[in-house]
């Protein structure tokens, strides 16, 4: 870690960095993932997390992109169920469109074999 001046000023361990990754994306628990896209004008986190509130899930984490070739913005949900049929379909029904939807993310996204390869990539 270094300041703002490129001064030496600690160092975080792999594993502890990862750690944290985890615990900010909950990639280790179980539920479903949602892409979202929406103009930018558009864009109310209050507004999505109550739709989703509304159909009995919790928004676990949240990461949002700005597209500024298109004006959108892509928001990305974990969502502590798995089944995430009826959040689909109030999004839709409320003109927001799904991108893309996991309903297990964690089985069908390999993790570990992504982290292993992350950190073979670190150590090169």
């Amino acid at each position: 870690v270094v300041d703002d001046e490129k001064r030496f000023l600690g160092f975080i361990y792999r594993n502890r960095l990862f750690e944290l990754l985890l615990l900010a994306t909950q990639a280790h628990k179980p539920g479903a993932v949602i892409a979202i896209t929406l103009p930018k004008q558009d864009y109310a986190l209050t507004k999505i997390i109550s739709i989703v509130e509304g159909e009995g899930a919790k928004v676990l984490s949240c990461f949002s992109e700005y597209d500024p070739e298109s004006d959108s913005a892509v928001l990305l949900l974990k969502l502590n169920t798995e089944d995430a049929t009826r959040i689909l379909q109030s999004l839709e029904r409320f003109g927001y469109e799904v991108r893309y939807y996991d309903a297990d993310a964690l089985r069908s996204f390999d993790l570990k074999k992504r982290i292993e390869a992350l950190l073979l990539y670190l150590n090169v």
